[in-house]
């Protein structure tokens, strides 16, 4: 029986960088962007509340903070 040598075992690590390990970092790197964007105010549109100045969504009507009627 003959033992795996150096290139076997190259091709081995190559295989479970491609299917493991990238899958991973994609993975993280898809989460930390829509963090990112959420964080940022890009997935959900806003505007301020012009009597206290609290940032309510573009739909809302009413400021979830004073109260008032946004026009």
């Amino acid at each position: 029986m003959r033992s795996i040598g150096f290139p076997e075992l190259v091709v081995v690590f190559m295989v479970a960088i491609l299917f493991l390990l990238l899958p991973l970092i994609a993975g993280v790197v898809l989460v930390w962007t829509l963090l990112n964007r959420r964080q940022q105010g890009l997935l959900i549109p806003a505007r301020s509340c012009p009597h206290c100045s609290q940032q309510i969504p573009t739909l809302g009507s009413f400021c979830p903070l004073c109260g008032q009627r946004i026009p």
